[in-house]
């Protein structure tokens, strides 16, 4: 398809992101702030696992308060598409950097293009 990316994993999520009390966010967070496509990239570990994973949101609300539950889609561009601990139901922590600011979990996984920003159609 023009104009789109190869097709790609993605995975919905549950994701709590911690209040500032249990160390989290002290403010909002806007996952596409400035219209950029997958702008928050935390990385991610599997609970269990010490291996971490470069995540990108790819859908989500426009604002995520510390404290808020947020339902989300999660794209990676690590371990060449690899991702054998990511069934759903397992648990995840989200990390920026070494600081730790959610958790949560898979819901589903599927198969998506997505649209590559600037991109336009090619001329017949």
């Amino acid at each position: 398809m023009i104009g789109t990316k190869e097709p790609v994993d993605f995975f919905g999520a549950e994701v709590r992101f911690l209040d500032s009390q249990e160390g989290g966010r002290k403010g909002p967070l806007w996952p596409h702030a400035g219209g950029s496509f997958a702008g928050f990239r935390p990385n991610l570990r599997v609970i269990g696992n010490d291996v971490f994973h470069g995540a990108a949101f790819s859908a989500s609300p426009v604002q995520i308060n510390p404290g808020d539950l947020a339902i989300v889609e999660l794209i990676f561009w690590c371990c060449e598409g690899k991702h054998p601990e990511f069934d759903i139901g397992n648990r995840f922590e989200l990390f920026e950097g070494a600081h730790k600011v959610a958790e949560g979990k898979f819901l589903t996984k599927g198969k998506k293009q997505y649209a590559v920003p600037g991109l336009s159609k090619a001329k017949s």
